[in-house]
């Protein structure tokens, strides 16, 4: 039973207190910050919203059991380590029995059907593919998670006979799992004992982002943890195993959204829910053995955490800090509760920074950041400056779930900011002196300052999403146009398989509204501006290559001509407009691979990529999959051209307006002939997934779609 009231400080072992230790300055937010009631939470399961708000799509009559005399066999749970080499798959860690890991739910219907010859199934029933959307009013064509089919009569497959016992087993399997997870749920998970190797390891992922833990916030979250137990079970981990997961945050996470002051985290004050969102968020990073299960119990805790409070911490900056790193969680998690859980809750967030926006008392305004005095307000400008980055970073997350699953964002990012975040050179102070001294050379320096990758990143979300919601009027006039006026002749289904920038102009769109965008991804995509401190995750940002391939490819398209969340008429409709398109459009076609190629090298060379990388992977390789399908090698003596190694766009513009007759090379694919190299590319793409070390249940899942596609098999979650 969880309980309203922060947990009291229980004796625990802590931080050494003759350690020494630089005290941080006060950030304890001021008046403005009152607590206000929120109002009453949904008190709804996570299963019965499941049951309630899924959404059914068709996808139509099945393919054939034995198409081409090949049986599509049942898939398991993906392979163990011992299993690893008859898969061709590369496990680098080692894997435990831990359930709450393991239980994924993962059901990612990426078919590779239409590299077979398609066939009629006898059977005339049409099943239904159940799934959860982050955004009920907007259709998703891009969700990744759907859970496994029910026992629900509405969504049985038909199938032959002789499968009649398993397909039963099977679905008594899924029901006993469902019952599972949705009691597993609501029980707190224990935490790992650790070993003393781990400690050790802990002590190698501490890079001097922060001086300390707070011992008041550590001995809180330990109460919170023993309270949702019942019990001491003696398992919480070391104050130093949380400040190495802090220490991780910030070095691999906090570039992508950095929302989050190092200053903060090392407070006496410090709230000790925003310890725990940044454990969980930190341990995905982790070497430590187990770490899975560190971010499991943490996740669990923090979703609890956030419930029993948001009516009472509403007002603070760091509740909506940690609301966020909670969104980032469940986006990242895979499992369809996660998704139900952030369908439900997506609003919270929203509803929290329009209140902080409005009774922050802080001015929002670029004369504050300019033209105030300078002595002794380092403090109040901190406070201002993280709710103005945290409202961007919000807003960033939103716009991810654009680009990665068609889900329109909530607000628009004028809303709650009006100006941009500050530099990150003065972000980046740590006292009121170094912070004085940045701002008289930024005083002196009266050249506007280059925007630092944050910066970039969020102008160019911000274009895009004005681009999409340009777009999603144009198409919805369409249809409107289609219901109301049938004898205008529209083909929806032409318009499906042309680019963005082409519906825009036929729209009437401005054609330098199109060109600025162009110019500013050009200009992220040089990189020469971006400082040295953005770091090398910063100079390689996967996400600004991908959006350049929906402004052409659209994501709905992408998928549906590989048979994901599409019948078999309408993934054959999507592959021939997407093969006429990519013939009569030659350049916009090589021009995608570029990008593709980049973000397939960026994956591949990355350990510890961002949270929306996996994702990205995915557009990436089955682009590169459809065009090596498609177009393929067509001159066998043609010039080789190194694709991923050309890394100014202007190189690739020449190339993809003068390497018609060239060969394509990408490195760990091989030279693109659609053969083999289809087969390299999605073994390759599987093990780079698991390779990775943060995020591993949804690269896990991934990795193991792919090595099924590669095998020419259906790929069918198992469990």
């Amino acid at each position: 039973m969880t309980s309203n009231r922060p947990p009291a400080q229980v004796s625990s072992e802590t931080i050494d207190e003759h350690e020494n230790v630089v005290v941080p300055p006060n950030l304890t937010p001021g008046p403005d910050f009152a607590t206000a009631s929120l109002g009453s939470t949904s008190q709804d399961s996570d299963t019965a919203l499941l049951n309630r708000s899924s959404v059914s799509i068709s996808v139509g009559e099945p393919l054939s059991e034995d198409v081409n005399g090949t049986e599509w066999p049942s898939l398991l749970r993906p392979p163990s380590s011992s299993e690893a080499e008859d898969y061709g798959l590369f496990v680098d860690y080692q894997s435990h029995d831990f359930p709450y890991f393991n239980e994924m739910s993962y059901n990612l219907n990426l078919p590779f059907a239409w590299m077979m010859q398609t066939h009629q199934s006898p059977s005339p029933t049409q099943h239904t593919l159940e799934f959860e959307t982050l955004n009920p009013p907007t259709p998703n064509h891009g969700n990744l998670v759907t859970p496994e089919p029910t026992d629900n009569p509405e969504f049985r497959r038909s199938s032959i006979k002789s499968h009649t016992a398993t397909e039963s087993r099977r679905r008594s399997s899924d029901k006993a799992a469902d019952a599972s997870q949705s009691h597993l749920a609501h029980v707190c998970p224990s935490f790992p004992m650790l070993e003393e190797d781990a400690s050790r390891s802990a002590s190698a992922e501490v890079f001097g982002h922060v001086s300390r833990i707070p011992e008041k916030a550590y001995a809180d979250v330990r109460s919170f943890y023993i309270l949702e137990r019942g019990y001491d079970d003696r398992s919480f981990p070391h104050s130093r195993l949380l400040h190495s997961f802090a220490e991780l945050y910030f070095e691999y996470f906090d570039p992508c959204l950095p929302f989050l002051h190092p200053v903060r985290v090392e407070r006496d004050d410090l709230s000790w829910i925003l310890l725990m969102a940044v454990a969980a968020i930190g341990s995905q990073y982790s070497e430590v053995r187990d770490a899975p299960m560190f971010t499991t119990v943490f996740h669990h805790l923090l979703r609890k955490a956030i419930q029993a409070h948001a009516i009472t911490k509403r007002m603070e900056i760091s509740f909506v800090q940690s609301v966020l790193l909670r969104d980032v969680g469940l986006i990242s998690s895979g499992l369809k509760l996660d998704h139900a859980v952030l369908q439900r809750e997506r609003s919270l967030i929203t509803s929290l920074c329009r209140c902080l926006s409005t009774h922050a008392g802080a001015p929002d305004n670029e004369e504050y950041t300019v033209n105030q005095e300078m002595d002794h307000e380092w403090l109040p400008w901190l406070l201002a400056e993280e709710v103005v980055r945290l409202m961007h970073c919000v807003y960033t997350l939103e716009c991810f779930q654009l680009i990665l699953f068609d889900q329109r964002p909530l607000f628009r990012l004028t809303d709650f900011a009006q100006r941009l975040p500050c530099g990150d050179a003065i972000w980046r102070c740590r006292t009121e002196k170094s912070w004085n001294e940045q701002r008289h050379r930024e005083v002196i320096n009266s050249q506007p300052a280059k925007l630092d990758h944050f910066s970039s990143n969020i102008r160019i979300f911000s274009l895009y999403a004005n681009e999409r919601a340009t777009l999603d009027q144009v198409q919805s006039s369409l249809r409107l146009g289609s219901l109301f006026k049938p004898e205008l002749g529209i083909d929806l289904h032409d318009q499906d398989v042309n680019s963005n920038r082409d519906r825009l102009l036929a729209s009437g769109a401005s054609l330098d509204d199109i060109t600025y965008l162009d110019q500013v991804i050009h200009d992220a995509i040089a990189s020469k501006h971006l400082p040295h401190h953005a770091g090398e995750q910063a100079l390689q940002d996967p996400i600004v290559h991908v959006i350049s391939i929906l402004r052409d490819i659209p994501l709905r398209t992408i998928y549906a001509s590989v048979g994901w969340q599409a019948n078999v008429p309408e993934m054959q409709r999507t592959r021939e407009g997407l093969k006429e398109y990519l013939r009569c459009n030659p350049i916009t076609a090589r021009i995608c691979l570029w990008h593709a190629a980049q973000v397939y090298l960026s994956m591949r060379n990355h350990r510890y990529p961002a949270y929306y990388a996996c994702l990205s992977f995915v557009i990436a390789v089955t682009y590169i999959l459809l065009y090596d399908q498609i177009l393929g090698e067509t001159h066998p003596q043609g010039d080789l051209i190194r694709l991923d190694k050309l890394k100014e766009k202007t190189d690739a513009d020449i190339w993809a307006r003068d390497g018609e007759s060239s060969r394509v090379h990408i490195t760990g694919i091989g030279i693109l002939n659609s053969t083999e190299s289809s087969r390299r590319l999605l073994v390759g793409a599987a093990n780079i997934l698991r390779s990775q070390r943060p995020w591993r249940n949804m690269s896990e899942s991934l990795a193991d779609c792919f090595a099924q596609m590669s095998e020419g098999r259906r790929p069918r979650a198992g469990w």
